[in-house]
């Protein structure tokens, strides 16, 4: 994991994860880094099959991964099964990938470390790449949650008007943003832990529980219930 945080930008610079833990699994939940909306599908299948072969290649057998897709499942699934296998869940709120947690102190049978040390000296001589305009508002924002949009331009150095239009050149506005990290802490909660609505409120700080029954069908497009049993 150690090395794909440094390697992550120049193997995959469209997708930037954000991690979660639960006692038995490991989770990745996705976000597009740099406005690719109209391709994402295509990029998802791209980088996901090619993320599968490598994981066989390096460990000699198919890990099990999950799969979760923000896009409706498509007419040749049969692709899909073939290269990525049958745990597949299609029209979900978020891009996600999980796996048992075994994985990751499983060791890899073709393991090359002068390969590693080579990529790794390659890729520190090159500079590590800073992180994107929409990773960088991410990185504030998990930082300090209450910035506002004002608060946020200041520190790129541009008005709010400017701000605006560089995010809309991404395909994103300010408040999607801001929504996501209570969509994350939502999945995280109510579908990978299956915690009840009162203790995910808790834990999200809310002291409404009407409130937090609007939030997550807002963030997510589902109801809490409906969230925790649609994996």
């Amino acid at each position: 994991m150690r090395v794909l945080d440094v390697l992550r930008s120049q193997i995959c610079p469209f997708f930037a994860a954000k991690t979660y833990t639960t006692e038995q699994r490991q989770y990745l939940l996705l976000s597009d880094t740099i406005g690719c909306k109209d391709q994402l599908q295509f990029l998802v299948e791209l980088y996901f099959s090619a993320m599968v072969s490598a994981c066989k290649l390096l460990f000699g057998q198919r890990i099990p991964f999950h799969f979760n897709f923000p896009f409706a499942r498509p007419r040749y699934i049969q692709e899909y099964e073939v290269h990525l296998g049958h745990r597949l869940n299609f029209s979900q709120p978020m891009l996600s990938i999980s796996f048992d947690k075994k994985w990751l102190v499983t060791p890899c049978l073709h393991r090359s470390d002068s390969l590693k040390w080579h990529a790794m000296k390659k890729a520190q001589a090159n500079g590590i790449p800073k992180h994107g305009f929409l990773e960088a508002i991410r990185c504030y924002l998990t930082q300090q949650q209450s910035l506002g949009l004002q608060q946020v331009a200041d520190l790129f150095a541009m008005s709010p008007a400017t701000f605006k239009r560089k995010l809309k050149q991404h395909g994103y506005c300010f408040q999607q943003l801001q929504d996501e990290l209570g969509k994350h802490h939502a999945i995280f909660l109510l579908q990978m832990q299956q915690l009840s609505n009162e203790e995910s409120a808790n834990l999200m700080h809310f002291n409404d529980i009407s409130n937090f029954r609007r939030s997550v069908k807002r963030w997510t497009g589902l109801t809490p219930s409906q969230l925790r049993y649609s994996n």
